[in-house]
């Protein structure tokens, strides 16, 4: 059984998250506003951002 525990919340997209990918401390988001965002898991903070992105 698994238990989710909210750890970090961002409200960077502008509309729903289609994928996600993580390496080591970084979190990747994709969605459906055509950009990705690189997040810092350690710091918690936005780290980069790609826009226009299909």
């Amino acid at each position: 059984k698994y238990k989710l525990v909210r750890s970090f919340v961002t409200r960077s997209h502008m509309a729903s998250i289609r994928c996600i990918a993580k390496v080591n401390n970084y979190l990747a988001t994709g969605g459906h506003d055509e950009a990705i965002y690189l997040y810092d898991m350690k710091t918690r903070k936005e780290v980069g951002k790609l826009t226009h992105h299909q």
